[in-house]
Order: C-alpha cells, then sequence, then structure tokens
C-alpha cells in the first residue's frame, strides 16, 4: 500500500517529531512501569530475606542457649558428683587415725628377747591390742610398766590378764589399753 504525505514541509517534521516523542513517550512510561515491577518485585525478596534472617537468628540463638544450658547442666552435674567423692574422701581422712607414731613408740619399748606377734588397733574406739612373745615374766613385766607409763596410753587404761605372769619361762603375753 501506498501512503502519502501531502502535508508541507513544516508539518511532516512536526508531524515526525510528534512521533518520535510518543514513542519516547511510550518508552519511557513502559520502562517505568516494569521497573517498578522489578522493584516491588526485589522489595518483597528483600523483605522475605530479613524476615527469613531474623527468625534463623532467633532459632540459632535459642540453640546456642539450648547448648550452653544443655554444657551447663552437664558441669553441674559433674560438679556435683565431685563435691559427693570429695565429701566422701574428706569425712574417711576425718576417720583416719595415725597409728605410725603410736607404733613406733611400742616398739622402742620392746627389749630384747621380747618378740611382737601382732598389733591390732581400733580406730573408733582408739585401743590397742599387743600379742607377743617373751622369753621370761621380768621382762613381761618390765614392758608393762613401760607402757604403762607411755605417753601415748590413756592413765589406768592398761589391761595385762593373769596369764601374762602364770608361767616363768616362754611366756605369750597379751595387753590391752586405749590411747590419749
Amino acid at each position: 500500500m501506498l501512503t502519502l504525505n501531502l502535508l508541507p514541509e513544516r508539518y511532516k517534521v512536526e508531524y515526525l517529531f510528534e512521533k518520535k516523542k510518543r514513542f519516547l513517550v511510550f518508552f519511557g512510561i513502559s520502562l517505568c512501569l516494569i521497573l517498578s515491577v522489578l522493584c516491588a518485585l526485589l522489595f518483597s525478596t528483600y523483605l522475605f530475606l530479613v524476615i527469613s534472617q531474623k527468625s534463623l537468628a532467633a532459632t540459632l540463638e535459642a540453640r546456642r542457649q539450648a547448648e550452653v544450658s544443655t554444657r551447663l547442666e552437664a558441669i553441674k552435674e559433674e560438679i556435683q558428683g565431685l563435691n559427693t567423692k570429695i565429701g566422701t574422701v574428706k569425712s574417711a581422712k576425718k576417720g583416719v587415725v595415725f597409728f605410725g607414731p603410736t607404733l613406733e613408740k611400742i616398739i622402742v619399748l620392746v627389749e630384747p628377747g621380747v618378740y611382737l606377734k601382732n598389733i591390732s588397733f581400733d580406730a573408733k574406739t582408739k585401743i590397742v591390742n599387743v600379742l607377743g612373745f617373751a622369753d621370761t615374766r621380768e621382762k613381761v613385766l618390765l614392758l608393762s610398766v613401760a607402757l604403762s607409763a607411755g605417753d601415748f596410753v590413756l592413765p589406768n587404761s592398761l589391761i595385762s590378764p593373769i596369764a601374762n605372769i602364770l608361767k616363768e619361762k616362754d611366756i605369750d603375753f597379751s595387753f590391752t589399753f586405749n590411747l590419749k
């Protein structure tokens, strides 16, 4: 088809200018609309990401608190167990009576010809039993006097059975006394 433009030259230029102007306006409005739609999509995506990030941060903080509280509970239980063990050891340590110095003092009192067979000690009642053998009655009597005079024996607590002095030789003796 053939188009004829019979307008004067001045109107032709105005017409072309108006056509280009309308195209630019149409293009500008279309571009603004497209950009507006993209901005709306970007803004909604941004809002979604911000909300998701806050939610994840809250979840992460709750998990950390849960892990910390779990660890703290485990540490607390471990400390309580250790405190129980320490209490047991401490109470056992209170019940310990050092018998070594008393044993040394008893051994120093033993003269030649006297042999100790057994020394037993009751920590709760602090009662000591000494069993032994002596060549003669005099050595048993000397040991009895030495034990009575000892600074570790409670006064008047030495018990010496009569069997200790019945025989004159080869005597199996026993003494029982309380510690100070």
